[in-house]
Order: C-alpha cells, then structure tokens, then sequence
C-alpha cells in the first residue's frame, strides 16, 4: 500500500535518505539532482512541492546522508565527488 509518490527527477532516482526529524525526504538521481522534498499527507506530489533541489553535481548521484542535527546534507556522485551542503 503506497503513502505517498514524489515525482520530479527527469531520470531514475538513485538514492533516498530521510531527515533526522522525518520532515523532510531527500531523493538523489540520474539526472545529476538532489531534491528536498516535504513530507506531507497528500499521496501525490509534484515538483512545486519539493523544498529545494541541488544542482551541482555533473553526474549521477549514487548516495545521500543527513547530518544528525538535520543542517547538513552530503551527496556522492558519479563525478567522483562527495558535497556537503547546507539542507534547507
């Protein structure tokens, strides 16, 4: 039984993590993005709905990691890099 469906990447979503809090999903995908999304009670949401998105990988995000305290957000890509970035 689905909760909840969040779209918005343009390709596979890769990697999913949930904030220390439970308020907030981040996804990670194909299309080189990260997307904060808000947990909410509706079982669809669309773009608009999402908190913020990241852009600055070049590659595929492969992996995602809230900080404990919920601030930080780090991201591992295809790009050979891991960013750490302020969550919201």
């Amino acid at each position: 039984h689905v909760i909840a469906t969040y779209r918005g990447h343009e390709g596979a979503v890769q990697a999913v993590a949930w904030s220390p809090d439970s308020r907030y999903i981040a996804s990670g995908g194909a299309d080189q993005t990260v997307h904060v999304w808000r947990v909410e009670s509706q079982k669809t949401a669309s773009p608009k709905q999402t908190a913020f998105v990241y852009r600055q990988h070049t590659d595929s995000v492969w992996a995602l990691a809230w900080s404990p305290d919920g601030q930080y957000i780090a991201s591992a890509s295809e790009d050979t890099t891991v960013h750490v970035w302020q969550a919201l």
